[in-house]
């Protein structure tokens, strides 16, 4: 059974019934409620080394260093203990400061003992000073490209409005993001503050590891302002190329993620490999990946390579393996672009058809159907008929059909193919406008999404009004995204801290466009610049 309590102001307490074991019934879903705290919640001219808060019910604590938000931080952080089982005991170990008011923010760290329900958000607020402060500032964090919600993200204040102290300083004052992205960060004295968020993946309040994300507003902004605070979140793209990450899939592809979108890798062998050795490269649409497949896998075992891009060398790694490469080359069915055939994507590149044709079963019959290899992407097979307009489609392979730059060939294939219905396409033109004469722009990149948010195709746009066929496609649902190309480099940049550069903009249009099968859907979208 729950104790009674009554609530008024910060926190005023009631009398409470009996604590007694629980018996039975349904099951527990209210969170843990606190019912008073010494020193008492408000409390001015603080000057106790400990606070003790305590619940209606049994409390365990998870993770608090990580999820219990003091502000202003404290090093070394207090620590946190659980006592008699419904009580938490908060113990300074660092000084606190004079004439500060401090919130403790409990979070997701509270959860009842039975059930693990989380006590939510419940703050404790006292002042070492004669007042407590009472200024307020608002907002809301998103994903800079995606415009997801920045959930889980650290919004922090710091005196010095300089964005360089993101990572120098530590925060005057610290919030945490809900699952909307949204923060508040209150109980702030009157002054004017620099404002950055942050996914702080070493828990330190700054900004200083390559992956970690950031945002943050150049002007900074004054306690007690109305207007919400909009932060974007991205993660910064270093001025020099670097190897992020490199590992030998089991098919026998070196891959490597690159710090930023890369152009062209070289490989030379420090160690000697015996023969001839070449690699085949294929990129991610983002440039930032790529695979290399080794001519001949047996010459690489523990073999050292120097990577170099253009001249400039990025790092000394070795080639090693973990898993037996599969000697069986396989392939799934993707589909093709707009108005074309699907395609078959192997497991590793393909060296040669020992059959040219495939077994193609329909609703009217079976038919052979041609197969060309893609002379630019080795990994993708095309099928090079007609293909019927409705019903299902089943491929088949025979065994030995395809064979790898390994020498793997496939055992047999089935494979359904996703066609098209007749005249299951439509039309999609746009007319892109600006919604004020003038507006500042840079190129914008027009992007078409599929229902999976992948890109479809690409358009560039030098200058507005502008008239857009974005041709025959698929029935389905479509997005639209512009990217404002402020730099011109044909894809989204993100920001740079010490420059003082947001990220690019991007705009989503906001309604879902549905292509319909005959039809020929004309679209205009007002988009704002300024």
């Amino acid at each position: 059974m729950r104790r009674a309590s009554a609530y008024a102001g910060l926190l005023l307490l009631a009398a409470c019934a009996q604590v007694r074991d629980p018996q039975g019934g349904p099951k527990d879903v209210a969170p843990p409620r606190l019912l008073g705290a010494e020193p008492a919640p408000g409390t001015t001219g603080f000057t106790a080394g400990r606070i003790v808060l305590h619940f209606d019910e049994r409390i365990r604590l998870e993770r608090p260093n990580e999820r219990i938000i003091i502000s202003p931080p404290l090093s070394p952080a207090p620590e946190y203990r659980v006592l008699g089982g419904s009580d938490i005991e908060v113990l300074f170990r660092s000084p606190l400061r004079a004439n500060t008011t401090y919130s403790i923010a409990l979070g997701e760290a509270v959860l009842d003992l039975s059930e693990g329900n989380p006590a939510g958000s419940l703050t404790y607020v006292f002042s070492t000073g004669t007042a407590l402060d009472s200024l307020r500032i608002h907002g809301v964090v998103r994903d800079a490209f995606t415009d997801a919600p920045g959930k889980d993200a650290l919004v922090m204040l710091r005196t010095d409005t300089a964005t360089d102290a993101l990572r120098d300083s530590l925060p005057a004052y610290i919030a945490r993001t809900d699952a909307n992205g949204r923060f508040a960060l209150e109980h702030l004295a009157a002054g004017r503050y620099g404002i950055g968020a942050l996914r702080d993946r070493n828990a330190n309040f700054r900004y200083d590891l390559p992956d970690e994300e950031l945002g943050f507003r150049s002007a900074g902004v004054r306690a007690g302002d109305s207007a919400s605070v909009d932060l974007r979140l991205f993660r910064e793209e270093p001025a020099a190329q670097t190897v992020m990450e490199a590992k030998v899939t089991a098919d026998r592809a070196w891959r490597m993620v690159l710090a930023r979108p890369g152009r062209s890798l070289r490989l030379r062998s420090i160690d000697r490999t015996g023969g001839v050795l070449t690699w085949a490269s294929e990129w991610s649409p983002g440039n930032d990946t790529v695979l290399l497949w080794p001519s001949d896998t047996t010459l690489l075992q523990d073999q050292r390579f120097a990577v170099y891009e253009s001249d400039s060398l990025l790092d000394t790694l070795t080639y090693r393996t973990d898993k037996r490469m599969p000697f069986l080359l396989n392939a799934t069915p993707r589909k093709g672009r707009s108005g074309e055939n699907p395609v078959l994507r192997t497991s590793r590149p393909v060296a040669r058809l020992l059959r040219t044709t495939a077994a193609l079963a329909t609703a009217q019959g079976q038919e052979r159907i041609a197969l060309n290899v893609d002379s630019t992407d080795r990994r993708t097979v095309h099928l090079a008929g007609v293909l019927p307009t409705e019903g299902p489609a089943r491929l088949t392979l025979e065994p030995g059909t395809l064979e790898d730059i390994y020498g793997g060939r496939n055992d047999t294939l089935r494979l359904d193919l996703e066609t098209l219905r007749e005249g299951a396409t439509g039309e999609l033109r746009l007319s892109l406008q600006a919604d004020t004469a003038g507006a500042p722009m840079g190129p914008l990149l027009l992007q078409l999404l599929n229902a999976q948010d992948e890109r479809v195709l690409q358009l560039r746009v030098d200058q507005l009004p502008a008239k857009l066929a974005l041709g025959t496609l698929p029935t389905g649902t479509y997005r639209l995204r512009l990217v404002v190309d402020t730099d011109g480099n044909g894809r989204w940049s993100t920001g740079v801290l010490g420059a003082l550069r947001q990220p690019e903009r991007v705009l989503r249009m906001a309604e879902a466009v549905n292509v319909r099968a005959g039809w020929e859907l004309d679209l205009t979208w007002v988009i704002g610049l300024n």
